[in-house]
């Protein structure tokens, strides 16, 4: 899940809007709390300028006085106004700052006390030397500033949660508008999958890139089964119009092989015609097997089918068959009835070929091992174990004998059309399961992999 292209592109959107809303709440905290800060400072200024207009027009004891009034009855209990003239501090401060005695002129933030307060307060102060030697501060302390500040912190924490929460919801339903148009593909696929090649993609009339990827899963589906079409109709045209011709040659070879005029040479030359023909024949109709395997559309006519009842008539079938050969049968099955889904003449044939490979590789006196068991290592599979003591195939061939006419140095005196291990390969993999060859020290294991069915398996309990 974690590595899907879903939960990838649904964490950065995510992540994405979850940073865009803390921003945006980060950065209306800090307007917020410039903006308090300008305001106080134009109180400050405004106080100022109004103390500098009494000076200019009254003198410096206006001044004085004007302090004197706007502290003994503040309009604002935030409002620092302190003026320093000949030692005697007039104003709301208990006591002129040390660390402003000798300070210049302009703007400091420091802990003062007011005269009717007993803690030292942070506040916001403007120092102003006037004409006539006096000092003036006016200053406004930040104790609101900084109650703002923490309800804004509080408030913040909160719209944490709230943007995690909105980020969430916006994530989820832009993933699902994704992932609503993603599954009408991926189910197009899984019909396809399924051998229901003529499924389409339900067209729509919008111009978005999923619409334009419906129609193009459409119109490349037209062009397959444009394709497979084809493909079978020639081969099957092919099949037919080889086999005729070859039937009629071998029907004609036959007849000159039975005349009685013929020299011994001349007739053994006549049957090895026939055994060539013969073994074209059996090309074709493997090819022939191959193509129906391949075919998807049989998947529509799966049908529940019994494989103990399978690989019982198989092993039964051989054991008859390799008696004359000193060859038996090993079978081990499983007391309960197992079911799988799949087209029983080409389940059957596949196991067939692989139960006829291991007797013809083993040496005689050597039994062929079926199994047949519930997966040890994967669960709801079923194994179907074909083991011989022949010479086995060596691990770098295992994969390239289930290709098409592909057969070892060593196999290639024996009967055989190289097709045998490619049509099992095909045939299982129709069946949504997988064919293994493995080491079996010595000799060869072949391992059948296909999905059990429980559906049949509870209808017929």
């Amino acid at each position: 899940m974690f590595r899907s292209f879903t939960f990838r592109i649904g964490a950065a959107i995510f992540l994405l809007l979850l940073t865009l809303l803390i921003c945006l709440r980060f950065f209306s905290y800090l307007r917020t709390v410039q903006s308090e800060q300008q305001n106080i400072r134009q109180i400050i200024l405004a106080h100022d300028e109004e103390i500098e207009h009494g000076v200019d027009r009254n003198g410096v004891r206006y001044a004085t006085y004007l302090v004197d009034a706007l502290t003994n009855e503040p309009d604002d209990r935030h409002l620092l106004l302190a003026m320093k003239s000949g030692g005697v501090v007039h104003g709301n401060l208990k006591a002129w700052p040390v660390e402003l005695a000798d300070a210049k002129p302009g703007w400091y933030e420091q802990g003062v006390t007011f005269d009717h307060s007993l803690k030292p307060v942070n506040a916001l102060l403007y120092l102003k030397r006037m004409k006539g030697g006096q000092s003036l501060i006016v200053g406004y302390d930040l104790v609101r500033l900084e109650q703002m500040k923490q309800a804004l912190v509080e408030a913040l924490i909160r719209d944490v949660w709230l943007s995690v929460f909105s980020a969430l919801c916006l994530t989820l339903f832009i993933l699902y508008l994704i992932s609503r148009h993603l599954e009408k593909v991926n189910d197009a696929y899984r019909h396809v999958m399924a051998g229901e090649i003529d499924f389409r993609v339900k067209a729509e009339s919008s111009q978005d890139e999923f619409a334009q990827l419906g129609r193009n899963f459409n119109e490349m589906m037209d062009w397959v089964s444009s394709l497979i079409s084809t493909l079978k109709d020639s081969t099957n045209s092919i099949a037919h119009d080889l086999r005729t011709p070859l039937a009629r040659i071998r029907l004609r070879l036959q007849q000159l092989e039975q005349r009685e005029d013929l020299q011994d040479a001349q007739r053994d030359a006549l049957l090895e015609c026939i055994e060539d023909i013969d073994h074209l024949t059996d090309i074709f109709n493997g090819i022939l097997r191959i193509a129906k395997a391949e075919d998807l559309s049989i998947a529509r006519q799966f049908e529940p089918i019994d494989l103990n009842a399978m690989v019982h008539e198989l092993a039964e079938f051989y054991a008859a068959y390799l008696e004359g050969e000193n060859q038996g049968i090993l079978l081990e099955a499983p007391s309960e009835t197992h079911y799988v889904m799949g087209e029983r003449q080409l389940l059957s044939q596949a196991l067939a070929n692989l139960i006829s490979n291991a007797s013809k590789f083993s040496p005689g006196q050597h039994d062929i091992e079926i199994t047949l068991q519930p997966s040890p290592v994967q669960k709801g599979m079923l194994e179907i174990i074909i083991a011989d003591r022949g010479p086995g195939i060596p691990a770098e061939f295992r994969e390239k004998v289930k290709e098409r006419f592909f057969r070892l140095d060593q196999s290639r005196n024996t009967p055989g059309t190289g097709l045998g291990l490619n049509l099992c390969d095909a045939v299982v993999r129709l069946h949504k399961g997988k064919l293994m060859l493995e080491d079996n020290d010595p000799g060869l294991k072949s391992i059948v992999l296909l999905p059990e069915h429980f559906g049949a398996r509870v209808t017929a309990a």
